[in-house]
């Protein structure tokens, strides 16, 4: 617009047309209005009359260019004095007096000849203040012939030629109504600006899009909460990649002021007009900067704030003490003379900005704090699941306080927090929804379909009907299983515990892998998939059981949820049972009431003394027990069943001998003369070796112990009693540190030059000893001195860690035989090349846990289901990665901040779909390639060596014996080869099928190994062992050798029916029995530390009830609240079924195997001394009478009622009879009913009434009416609650803690209504979770 007008005489007339029509008394004030534009160009044109012509559009452009830049016309005294000077010498009084020649060399713009060469020193000092560099270089005269440059020949050219188009544009308009770009579109001429503007508004329109789908569907949440980068990273990323550098920018602004200082730049006025538009006391603020002395530390913001600064719209400016110091720097006052806020310079960083237009940034992204609220609506909404806090805990820290110099204490609560296991469950089947199975019309099946199905899936179907066969169908495809694993991991420097839930792949309910790429064409692990674990429960907790316990109550809360079906998007009921609890030995022994360490470690009845005996450890009573088992064992006893309900973490630790006596003799462990002369610590001994490390009852059913594991869905949970990962890498590491020892010296060393490349790491991984494995392996075959029974060790380990990481896919009846072959081998080499007690750890560590899971449990657990869905690796991966989120994002002075972060960032590292572990697995694999896939092949010199384990060996595969010789065995020169290998198929004629965890347990599969091995000595089967021990109960009966490892034996049919007696009789013991005895390790009270007994108190109290109702009112209650869930499913409704529905198998009483005794109710005790086998005592007996009886013969008694606060408690007792009718009436007023109800329960205490049946039945009636009205209320105060909830969060922007509600007048009362109404339905036996 510079070059519209450039003559300086029209500049100044532009500028003052608006004072042109005033007079001079009003000029003061005219001088700051806005004038209409119309009003300024015809007093404009009255003053040059016709000496020039300036169109209406194009003087409404220059006058807004010539406002600003005289009113940007400031700075220092020089500038100022320019300006008058400028505005002086062009005054129109001086136009004026210009004669008509002199006017005629004026222009109005392009080239003003009589500016340029009359005028020029003062024309010039205007267009110095133009601040495009262009345009004054285009002003630029050559001094000599005043000739303009060719840019401005170009310029004024240009400029003719438009307004040329212009004026023709006005004509086309007047004349045709339209313009002249639309008659003439090759004339459509648009300015440099014009198109500068339009690419400018294209690239941030680009750049506008650009941010909006950086937010779309809040993707940048997903990335930022994704990536494990905390906020604080993440914001100093954002600053480094949004705007320049601090050399760039002290480049920048160098560049700047060298420009200013040349006169190539105005110096930006960052004043402006403060002066004249702000009203403040400018004079009090003038004295009282005089008034300070040198030095001083002036605050310029409280100065302006005190002084009364404020901007146009009122408010105090946010740069307000800048300008105020500008204003006095302007009014000739030295403010350096003060001391500076900072010592370095204040240096402003800009944005980054294009290089094709440095108008134009780059997209932003949005900050932290929009982050942060972002966040805040997605939980409020529900879109990001954290859970709901549980069991509150307060902690003392220690800090010092600067201002009194002491160490002071301050209290922290800190609460766990756990998602609602309905809702988990919906999720996962949510994320589940591409992997299942599409529904199927099973009405429209036929027989022959639904059998071909059943068999397809491992279910057997004989003896049932079309109905019987179609609901089998039906459940079998539409029953998830879920296990649970649980660990404990500091975070933190502090003790944390975790509980996650995953579910177990099963080919019935989800596709195969195979299926899923011919439905979507990817390549997909669908069982990785599956079984992809969610987090249940996170707390700061210790390691302890005391600590532990606590979080048992909420999670037992949960479980009745379980019987509640879940939808699927298709519509189809999907039910979910709890079937396996996973983790290490530690976790698993305290979720089934097992101690820790100590002899009786391991969730089974085995020693550990004697764990290298495969003999004593798999011939035990009862190996495997559910949660059922243990909870009639505990509550059998006379003295257990009354401290199973105590509040402490081992409640028959403290028992006297008097109670030790009684139980004992009552279980009849010890009968009663002995009983009387027997010591405590005999007494003590004896009681641990009956209930082999049982310390209390287990988990779920803590202070709850004659609950029915029914009611909480718990009857299908096993304990596998085995972790593969952590049982293959530590016996893989312990045999890696033994085997060097017993080899020769180039063996030894290369065992070591392996560990050392492959495990010398601070943290050595599961994966890692595999991969060292596997290379030991191929290094091994290349030395000669190795042996070769060194050699098969290491190749037998290989093979079982192969079977073990197989996918659910690869299990078959097959590998299932060939896992018990590979470990029982292993074994055997075991005590062939590692003879006597090793050299490099103790006896305990080599042959202890790992060496016994590997070999007594993983065989028996692979047959019902695949070891990779019961191995907690997927789980330990998700503890490390919640570690690295911990260690990255949290705010560790906030201890509440660390549960919360990690919910929400799992929940989004899981949508970003994280990288697996799949190079990994390929590399493992690539080596696993080297192994051979060659049947086992058992030495018969090392069968006959070790007998009692060749029998062991030939009870845990009676089931591929039976068949007879040559079907999965035979005899090859001096080795038993065993039909294992990969390519040997399934025997469709002979068996054995296989079975899976979803049809059969592993109690049932014990029971059908034993009843395979009676049929197989009934029929004298051929079997692979030299010596047959046969015996009832503890006393062996008879003693066999068999011929079948022979040279030259011949197996025809008719041979091998009448074994050999052996005449040595059932009074020897053997060489090998004689070496298999435990050596003495001393007892076990000095292997375990004495526990100490520690009472726990709940923090958070439960209201404090009296008795409430009878068993009978317990059981009316649970008739009247459950209800069974429709199946949206047109067939008859049937009974659930168990896992252990199709194999009818009993459990014999077998030579081999000793029977469990059959116990008695407690008000009959068992005298008779219980059988077992030779190599171990009574474990756990399971009694023939029905749990049922045993489990209501003695309710413990609740608490006591709460006083509630805020009333008087004499009135009350005035009143109510009874405390339960106090407390009803807190919560449901004073109405009828409850004054029924209270005068009911007071007749049943009375001595006259309380078998009164028509007044039972009158309480009953009530109780329930009373319940249906308490859950109504609960309803609603809960509905009230979370409403108080989301406003505390949306105003404070976190979620409330417990302190929060405590502190809250609103919250406070209605949560303590909600914990009494919630006791009160579970005193009347109410589900609260089946309302």
């Amino acid at each position: 617009m510079a070059l519209k007008v450039t003559c300086g005489f029209a500049r100044v007339a532009v500028r003052q047309s608006k004072l042109l029509r005033v007079s001079e008394n009003e000029k003061s004030a005219q001088k700051h209005r806005s004038v209409c534009p119309t009003v300024r160009y015809e007093a404009f044109n009255e003053v040059f009359k016709s000496d020039t012509t300036l169109s209406f559009e194009d003087f409404c452009k220059s006058a807004s260019h010539i406002d600003k830049v005289i009113n940007g016309w400031m700075g220092s005294k020089t500038n100022r004095e320019d300006k008058l000077k400028f505005l002086d010498h062009f005054k129109i009084n001086n136009w004026k007096k210009l004669g008509s020649s002199e006017k005629a060399e004026h222009t109005m713009h392009g080239l003003c000849k009589g500016c340029c060469t009359n005028h020029k020193p003062f024309w010039n000092l205007y267009n110095k203040q133009i601040k495009c560099p262009k345009t004054r270089k285009a002003l630029e005269f050559d001094d000599l012939n005043c000739q303009p440059t060719t840019f401005m020949k170009l310029d004024v050219e240009e400029e003719g030629a438009r307004q040329l188009f212009q004026q023709a544009d006005k004509i086309c308009k007047r004349q045709y109504k339209r313009p002249l770009s639309e008659i003439l579109p090759e004339l459509n001429i648009t300015s440099a600006e014009q198109e500068r503007s339009k690419r400018r508004k294209t690239m941030c329109k680009a750049r506008e899009q650009i941010q909006k789908a950086a937010k779309r569907n809040n993707k940048d949440l997903d990335i930022t909460y994704g990536s494990g980068e905390s906020l604080g990273s993440r914001r100093v990323r954002r600053l480094a990649e949004e705007f320049e550098n601090r050399h760039d920018a002290e480049e920048r602004t160098k560049r700047r002021k060298e420009r200013e200082a040349a006169g190539k730049l105005k110096p930006k006025d960052r004043l402006g007009n403060f002066g004249t538009l702000c009203n403040f006391d400018k004079e009090n603020l003038k004295e009282e900067v005089l008034a300070y002395e040198d030095g001083k530390d002036v605050n310029w913001t409280q100065l302006a704030i005190k002084h009364g600064v404020r901007g146009k719209d009122g408010n105090v400016p946010g740069n307000a003490g800048q300008l105020v110091k500008l204003w006095l720097q302007s009014e000739g006052i030295d403010t350096d003379r003060f001391k500076a806020s900072s010592t370095h310079e204040v240096l402003r960083k800009a944005r980054i900005r294009l290089d094709s237009d440095p108008k134009i940034s780059v997209p932003k992204k949005r900050t932290e704090k929009q982050i942060s609220e972002q966040l805040r609506v997605c939980i409020t909404e529900g879109e990001v699941p954290i859970g709901e806090f549980i069991v509150p805990k307060q902690y003392k820290t220690y800090f010092l306080n600067k201002e009194t110099n002491r160490i002071e204490t301050q209290v922290t609560e800190i609460e766990g927090r756990k998602r609602p296991l309905q809702e988990i469950r919906e999720d996962l089947l949510r994320k589940q929804q591409p992997f299942l199975r599409e529904p199927r019309d099973y009405g429209s099946m036929t027989t022959e379909q639904l059998v071909k199905r059943l068999e397809e899936l491992g279910e057997e179907t004989s003896g049932e009907s079309e109905d019987e066969l179609r609901e089998h169908l039906y459940s079998v495809e539409n029953t998830r299983f879920e296990s649970y694993w649980e660990d404990g991991a500091s975070m933190a420097n502090h003790g944390h515990i975790l509980y996650l839930v995953a579910t177990i792949y099963d080919p019935a309910v989800f596709l195969t892998n195979a299926e899923y790429y011919q439905k979507y064409k990817v390549k997909l692990n669908v069982q990785a998939m599956v079984e992809r674990p969610e987090i249940y429960l996170i707390a700061r907790c210790g390691g302890s059981d005391a600590e532990q316990l606590l979080y048992a109550e909420t999670r037992r809360d949960d479980l009745p949820t379980l019987s509640l079906p879940v939808v699927s998007s298709d519509g189809r009921p999907i039910k979910d049972r709890l079937r396996f609890c996973k983790g290490d030995q530690p976790s698993r022994g305290f979720e089934f009431g097992k101690q820790r360490v100590g002899f009786y470690s391991c969730t089974c009845p085995a020693d550990m003394r004697a764990v290298d005996d495969f003999w004593k450890c798999c011939h035990v009573e009862n190996p495997v027990s559910d949660i059922k088992d243990r909870q009639s064992f505990i509550m059998e006893g006379p003295v257990t069943s009354q401290k199973a309900s105590l509040t402490i973490p081992d409640p028959f630790h403290s028992m006297t001998k008097e109670e030790l006596q009684e139980e004992l003799t009552y279980r009849g462990t010890v009968d009663y003369s002995s009983a009387e002369t027997m010591t405590k610590k005999a007494l003590s001994d004896a009681f641990k070796e009956t209930f082999h490390g049982v310390k209390r009852v287990p988990t779920l059913l803590y202070q709850k112990p004659n609950q029915s594991v029914e009611e909480l869905n718990l009857q299908y949970l096993e304990e596998t009693a085995s972790e593969p990962m952590h049982d293959l890498s530590n016996h893989t590491k312990n045999l890696l540190s033994e085997l060097p020892s017993r080899v020769p010296k180039e063996v030894s060393e290369t065992i070591d030059t392996v560990k050392g490349h492959l495990l010398n790491k601070d943290v050595v991984r599961a994966s890692d000893l595999r991969l060292a494995l596997l290379v030991l392996y191929q290094q091994l075959k290349e030395i000669s001195e190795v042996s070769d029974q060194t050699l098969k060790l290491i190749e037998t380990l290989a093979n079982m860690q192969q079977l073990c990481y197989a996918d659910a896919e690869e299990r078959s009846i097959t590998s299932v035989f060939r896992m018990t072959n590979q470990i029982v081998l292993h074994h055997l080499l075991m005590k062939e090349c590692l003879p006597g007690p090793p050299k490099t750890m103790t006896t305990r560590k080599l042959w202890g846990h790992y060496m016994h899971s590997l070999r007594d449990h993983i065989p028996i657990v692979f047959r019902i289901v695949a070891t990779s869905s019961t191995m907690a690796e997927n789980e330990e991966r998700q503890f490390s990665s919640l570690k690295r989120i911990t260690k990255s994002s949290a705010n560790y002075s906030k201890p509440g901040h660390i549960i919360k972060n990690l919910f929400v960032r799992t929940h989004y590292q899981q949508k970003l779909q994280p990288s697996s572990s799949n190079h990994q697995i390929n590399k493992i694999s690539q080596a696993a390639k080297a192994i051979p896939k060659e049947r086992t092949r058992i030495p018969i010199n090392l069968l006959k060596k070790y007998p009692r384990d060749a029998q062991t060996y030939c009870e845990r595969i009676s089931d591929f014996l039976l068949p007879g010789y040559g079907v999965h065995w035979h005899i090859e020169e001096d080795h038993v080869v065993l039909h294992d290998a990969p390519d040997d198929k399934p025997n469709s004629v002979h068996g054995p099928k296989l079975h899976h965890f979803r049809s059969t347990t592993l109690k049932k599969e014990h029971a059908y190994l034993q009843q395979k091995w009676q049929e197989c000595i009934q029929k004298q089967v051929p079997m692979p062992l030299s010596i047959l021990w046969v015996y009832e109960g503890q006393k062996l009966i008879k003693k066999f050798k068999t011929p079948y490892l022979d040279p030259g034996y011949s197996f025809e049919p008719q041979v091998h029916h009448n074994l050999p007696f052996c005449q040595d009789g059932e009074d020897e013991v053997d060489e090998e029995e004689r070496r298999c005895e435990p050596e003495a390790e001393g007892t076990e009270s000095g292997a375990e530390d004495d526990t100490v007994v520690v009472r726990m108190e709940r923090l958070d109290p439960e209201p404090d009830l009296e008795e409430v109702g009878t068993s009978s009112e317990t059981r009316h209650m649970g008739s009247c609240v459950t209800s069974t869930p429709s199946r949206g499913y047109n067939i008859p409704d049937t009974p659930d079924r168990t896992p252990s529905r199709d194999l009818d198998v009993s459990v014999p009483s077998t030579p081999c195997h000793t029977d469990t005794v059959s116990g008695s109710s407690i008000s009959t005790p068992a005298r008779s001394s219980s059988i077992s086998t030779p190599a171990s005592s009574s474990c756990i007996s399971t009694p023939a009478s029905s749990s049922s009886t045993m489990l209501n013969t003695d309710i413990p008694t609740p608490p006591n009622t709460p006083m509630v606060p805020g009333q008087d408690r004499n009135r009350d007792e005035s009143k109510w009879k009874t405390k339960m009718g106090s407390a009803l009436a807190v919560v449901l007023g004073d109405v009828a009913i409850v004054r029924r109800l209270d005068s009911l329960k007071a007749k049943l205490k009375t001595s006259g009434s309380h078998n009164n049946k028509y007044i039972k039945v009158e309480y009953d009636t009530h109780i329930a009416k009373v319940s249906s009205s308490l859950s109504k209320v609960l309803h609603e105060d809960r509905k009230e609650f979370q409403i108080w909830e989301r406003s505390f969060m949306t105003e404070k922007g976190r979620l409330p803690t417990a302190i929060d509600v405590r502190n809250s007048e609103v919250a406070l009362p209605k949560q303590k209504r909600i914990r009494l109404t919630e006791h009160l339905l579970r005193s009347f036996g109410v589900n609260l979770h089946m309302m």
